[in-house]
């Protein structure tokens, strides 16, 4: 789980934050925020892996992210 103390995400824009190129403020750009690659490689990466990602908002404020890959012994 990876967890910050940011002002969080909208709840309206949380299903979109794993789009590629998608930024959650237009406020951000290339310069000051990056171009919307590293959640949606995150979330590929997980999937291939048949695991699972998902962000909420912290109920203190912030952003919380978990990851879920199901472990299989060979």
């Amino acid at each position: 789980m990876i967890e910050d103390d940011g002002s969080g995400i909208d709840e309206s824009q949380l299903s979109r934050i794993f789009e590629a190129f998608y930024r959650e403020s237009t406020a951000r750009d290339r310069n000051s925020g990056g171009v919307g690659f590293g959640l949606a490689i995150a979330h590929h990466a997980v999937s291939k892996h048949q695991g699972l990602i998902q962000a909420n908002n912290k109920p203190d404020g912030g952003l919380r992210v978990k990851i879920s890959i199901p472990f299989v012994r060979a």
